[in-house]
């Protein structure tokens, strides 16, 4: 009441608390409200816990992903975890997880003969997108050895790409019986052979037909 009854007021510079008695008492309030003072909880917005929770969740997911014995070829490409829905169809997890129509997954559960491609290699995903001569529709750039990791991560994250990996693993889902009788009677299919010409013209004719059919 007293300031709004004298609205001139006057605006010091005060060099030190010391020797001040209304700044001497201040502080001596200040210094006891911090020990004596009346305990408040003020409950914190539900925005708030929300994110909390979700922090929390997202450190402990990711300290399991980090230690887990499982899944490594998938850390390989994806280190961080994230609540964010990947664009994967079924046939990228199989080609990133290893689990699909390759020989050497095959082999692991006596599904196959042998864990060789058709073409004399070790059949696995990597092979079959950027050495395989049955699959020049679908071939990749191969990567230096150096720059695997971050070949398998670029080939996940471009669109195009998952395109044409599912395309491939279609094919060779597609063609498994055909490329099993073919290793059981241990034909190296090579471009240019009689063996290889005879092979690709059916399966391609086939995709080709699959492909269309998907598509419409």
């Amino acid at each position: 009441m007293t300031l709004l009854g004298n609205t001139r007021i006057r605006l010091g510079w005060i060099k030190a608390h010391i020797g001040i008695k209304g700044n001497e008492i201040a502080d001596t309030l200040e210094k006891e409200a911090t020990t004596d003072g009346i305990p408040a909880s003020l409950p914190f917005p539900k925005s708030y816990l929300k994110n909390q929770l979700l922090q929390l969740s997202l450190s402990h997911w990711q300290a399991e992903w980090e230690n887990s014995e499982t899944g490594r070829s998938v850390y390989s490409i994806i280190p961080k975890i994230s609540n964010k829905e990947l664009q994967w169809y079924r046939e990228c997890i199989q080609f990133a997880t290893i689990h699909g129509p390759f020989p050497s997954y095959l082999k692991r559960f006596d599904l196959h003969s042998t864990d060789y491609c058709v073409c004399g290699e070790i059949g696995n995903p990597l092979h079959n997108a950027t050495r395989c001569p049955l699959a020049l529709s679908y071939r990749h750039k191969g990567p230096r050895p150096q720059f695997i990791v971050y070949w398998w991560q670029s080939a996940l994250s471009s669109k195009l790409s998952r395109r044409n990996i599912d395309n491939l693993i279609t094919f060779l889902a597609s063609n498994e019986d055909i490329i099993k009788s073919q290793t059981q009677h241990r034909y190296i299919l090579q471009p240019g052979n009689r063996y290889f010409q005879r092979f690709t013209s059916g399966t391609r004719n086939s995709m080709n037909t699959q492909l269309s059919s998907r598509a419409h």
